[in-house]
């Protein structure tokens, strides 16, 4: 005999599908940009003709493909809302009945001022918005009672679930030939599934540095269980990246804008290229060498992290690689380019002083095997000490990079220009009639550091310069639309010793009207 007893508001109804079996899962290939690629694969049942599977949510435009083994291939697919039943966990005396139609019970209830009664007999019919369920007795008679009266009820071997309907979308698969199961494969892009990228810098003597990258792999939807799981370096076109395929739309929620845009992590993107960059140092303990399993696909680089398993609204860290690169120090500065509204007799410097700031910064090289992806770096020094935090940009196999740190506050430089000679009417270009100004600049430069160092220094003017002192060089840019004057970049490589000041001096000839 099975006793229960219920009071009213104790449990909470829980459902779960009966009609629906997906496509367990075989491959997630994971983007930066908040895009996945979701490869499902195994055997469903089918019904006659029709397989049915669960909708697998807002999928890109054009990326969902369902296929067959030959011999039975796919005739049609259907995405729409129906009704299914599902199991619910008994929470209520009415529920209770309802499983439980067409079997004998004995019900407990309460009469009023007659006290407490019971009664046994076969459930005939439940009616929970009539508040009522009615009985056959042993001897043949009907008998109503009100649900909300019973309090107790027996029975032998009652069911712990009932079945109701649920309203659900679903994809309905129409084979070519009736099977009982057949072989699918269903594979589509959503947004969501994202992995981000980080790297640690630890600077072990003037030439080299250890690199460590891990990658944080987020879930927002559905359970990964044993899933092959792939991250890619690259940024792949999705032209529709930010439209919902039309078998995504609800009809019960016509007029709700369905394409919702998407999210770009452009800070992350691999489309920004190297350059130099504010960046981060890590801790200085060598880590043992690591690599996770990777290989270079065209465009693209893919880290390979075998199956994994991450709950729905779950994010999991993996360690990607450490390795050895090389690694020195660089200081830079670019002077402010003012030149483009010069005026004659004007000090372009004048009112900051000249003074231009230099940047500490470590210029790394890729020596491993893989590329190095836009991401977050950390840099500490060879005592552990925090140094920076900035961006790594996308770095190719055997290119260099520069992970700016600090301003060099014990390096000060300073730049002043000034007119040293004219000539006027000097050319004349249609009905404009231009002069000539020569201009002379200096940089002087402090290293009040108890060390040496070389800063590359850069400087860009419009006009044409004369040859450089102290191994400058001097290159040619693109001229600015409509000037007269050649737009030219200077740049020097000063090596100072420990609080060593050092002055340069510079010619250049401009146009002027």
């Amino acid at each position: 005999m099975y006793k229960i007893a219920f009071t009213a508001a104790s449990l909470l109804v829980l459902h779960t599908a009966m009609a629906q079996q997906g496509v367990p899962p075989k491959k997630v290939t994971v983007f930066k940009n908040g895009t996945a690629l979701i490869v499902n694969e195994g055997t469903v049942p089918v019904n006659g003709k029709l397989a049915t599977l669960p909708d697998p949510g807002a999928v890109l435009l054009g990326t969902y493909w369902i296929g067959a083994p030959k011999g039975n291939t796919v005739k049609r697919v259907d995405v729409k809302t129906d009704t299914l039943k599902v199991q619910g966990a008994i929470g209520t005396i009415s529920q209770m009945l309802m499983a439980n139609t067409g079997k004998k019970v004995t019900l407990s209830y309460t009469a009023g001022e007659r006290g407490d009664r019971s009664i046994t007999g076969t459930i005939l019919s439940v009616s929970p918005t009539a508040n009522l369920v009615q009985l056959r007795k042993d001897d043949n008679k009907v008998t109503a009672l009100q649900t909300s009266a019973i309090y107790q009820v027996d029975m032998d071997n009652s069911p712990l679930a009932f079945a109701k309907d649920s309203v659900a979308r679903m994809v309905v698969v129409e084979l070519e030939n009736s099977a009982k199961e057949t072989a699918l494969k269903e594979l589509y892009m959503q947004d969501g599934l994202n992995w981000t990228p980080s790297y640690l810098l630890k600077i072990a003597d003037d030439k080299t540095a250890y690199l460590e990258m891990k990658a944080t792999l987020t879930n927002p939807g559905k359970r990964m269980t044993d899933v092959e799981t792939e991250l890619v370096v690259g940024s792949p076109v999705l032209y529709f990246g930010a439209q919902r395929d039309p078998m995504n739309f609800d009809f019960a929620q016509m007029g709700v804008d369905v394409a919702t845009a998407k999210f770009h992590m452009s800070q992350l993107s691999n489309n920004v290229v190297m350059t130099e960059a504010r960046g981060a140092v890590d801790e200085a303990v060598a880590p043992d060498d690591f690599s996770q399993e990777g290989e270079k696909q065209g465009d693209f680089y893919i880290y390979k992290l075998g199956k994994i398993s991450l709950p729905k609204q779950a994010t999991a860290t993996f360690p990607i690689f450490t390795g050895t690169i090389a690694c020195k120090e660089k200081y830079s500065c670019t002077i402010p380019d003012n030149v483009g509204t010069y005026q004659p007799g004007g000090d372009e410097s004048a009112e900051s002083g000249g003074f231009a700031d230099v940047y500490h910064a470590y210029e790394i090289k890729n020596t491993l095997n893989k590329p190095f992806t836009t991401a977050p770096i950390m840099l500490m020094d060879q005592q552990g000490n925090f140094l920076a935090q900035n961006q790594l940009k996308y770095t190719p196999v055997g290119a260099d990079n520069a992970i700016q740190i600090s301003k060099a506050i014990d390096i000060t430089l300073q730049n002043k220009e000034e007119e040293t000679g004219r000539v006027d009417n000097f050319k004349k270009v249609g009905k404009a009639v231009y002069g000539k100004v020569t201009v002379t600049g200096t940089v002087t430069i402090n290293n009040f550091q108890q060390k040496d160092v070389t800063v590359n220094v850069k400087k860009c003017v419009n006009g044409a310069v004369d040859p450089l002192s102290d191994g400058g060089n001097v290159v040619k840019r693109k001229t600015q639309q409509g000037d007269k004057n050649p737009y030219s970049e200077m740049n020097w490589q000063l090596a100072l010793k420990a609080g060593e000041k050092k002055v340069v001096q510079y010619t250049y000839q401009v146009l002027v009207n």
